[in-house]
């Protein structure tokens, strides 16, 4: 059944950076043959609830992961930071407690890390 065994609360995967020092979108870089985006919520989808793919534009990502179960979030603030891609995952989340990490990070989504931050 969908949604056993997952964690009762968000992940927000956000995708908004400006990869100024990488030379083009992080979360597109492709890693395995799939784009990083891609792998973050793989990672990611079968440990929580619902999972939240958070973007300036987030229209850049729907088909990498259109398929996958997943929402997209636009961030509409107008500050270029992690913390906008935040505000908008909380403002957004159906879930109190919200796991948050870049998608340039799909190693992120173990769950071990997850259950000590979440204990801590």
């Amino acid at each position: 059944m969908l949604g056993e065994g997952r964690r009762d609360a968000s992940a927000a995967v956000l995708a908004g950076g400006q990869s100024r020092r990488f030379g083009s979108d992080k979360a597109l870089a492709l890693f395995h043959g799939q784009p990083l985006v891609a792998h973050a919520v793989q990672a990611i989808s079968a440990q929580f609830k619902e999972v939240l793919v958070v973007a300036k534009e987030p229209e850049r990502y729907f088909a990498l992961v259109s398929a996958l179960p997943c929402r997209l979030v636009r961030d509409l603030s107008p500050f270029q930071t992690p913390l906008a891609g935040l505000a908008s995952a909380f403002a957004e989340a159906r879930f109190e407690l919200v796991f948050a990490f870049a998608a340039d990070m799909p190693f992120a989504a173990d769950a071990n890390l997850i259950d000590a931050l979440r204990a801590a």
